[in-house]
């Protein structure tokens, strides 16, 4: 994967969170020679070259291209971290790494201060691999593998989520020093653009005793509610 940016791009100190910045506003440079980026391929483009302009000039010469690539345009990924940390500078995102699991985009997304929304062990492992620390991950799954909740457990990823009984007997037994979110499935609203809320979680009736079985399968669990990702 090849990754560019752009000249005359600046990024805040408050952006790059996990980055050694020592200035208050520090040039993209200061991203690009950072670790999270040690080993990858980094072109910078003038201002006023596109990317067609750049993906023409790369592979028009070549043979054809046999299959398909990827381009991580890193201007767009620090300007939307930079909006988001300005717009709610006391919430950290947990990046979903079924989006897009490439490397480089995780190594850049973690640079820049954000969480995971890790759906698996093999999610877990990669953003693992990055040198990221398991409190930053959430196990966001709510129908886990016996397997995978005992992986999580033995590289202390202590969140997860949670819409059914059944899960809560099996962190239970499995990783009973896990904090859990509980899923909820809010209503649908004839307004909402796209109606993504009817896969997973629990329904306003399910929510009570949902919460009581947690607190009977263990009396010192941490439970809190999550909708869309919001904790509260």
């Amino acid at each position: 994967m090849e990754s560019i940016v752009r000249n005359n791009f600046q990024v805040t100190r408050s952006a790059v969170m996990d980055c050694s910045m020592g200035s208050e506003s520090t040039s993209l440079n200061a991203l690009i020679n950072s670790p999270c980026l040690q080993g990858k391929t980094v072109t910078r483009l003038p201002s006023k070259y596109g990317l067609k302009d750049f993906i023409m000039s790369k592979y028009s010469k070549t043979e054809e291209v046999d299959g398909p690539f990827f381009i991580l345009d890193l201007e767009t990924v620090v300007s939307l971290m930079n909006k988001w940390t300005q717009s709610l500078p006391n919430i950290r995102p947990f990046y979903a790494v079924k989006c897009n699991p490439d490397p480089a985009l995780l190594s850049v997304v973690a640079a820049l201060g954000a969480n995971f929304d890790c759906a698996s062990k093999d999610e877990i492992e990669a953003v693992l691999k990055l040198k990221v620390a398991p409190d930053r991950i959430i196990f966001a799954n709510t129908c886990k593998a016996v397997s995978h909740i005992r992986y999580a457990a033995s590289v202390g990823v202590n969140l997860t989520t949670f819409d059914s009984i059944e899960e809560v007997k099996k962190i239970g037994r499995w990783h009973p020093a896990c904090t859990l979110l509980l899923r909820i499935k809010p209503p649908n609203d004839d307004g909402a653009r796209w109606s993504l809320g009817t896969k997973f979680g629990a329904t306003e009736k399910e929510v009570v005793p949902l919460l009581q079985a947690a607190q009977a399968a263990d009396s010192q669990w941490q439970v809190f509610l999550s909708m869309w990702g919001v904790v509260s």
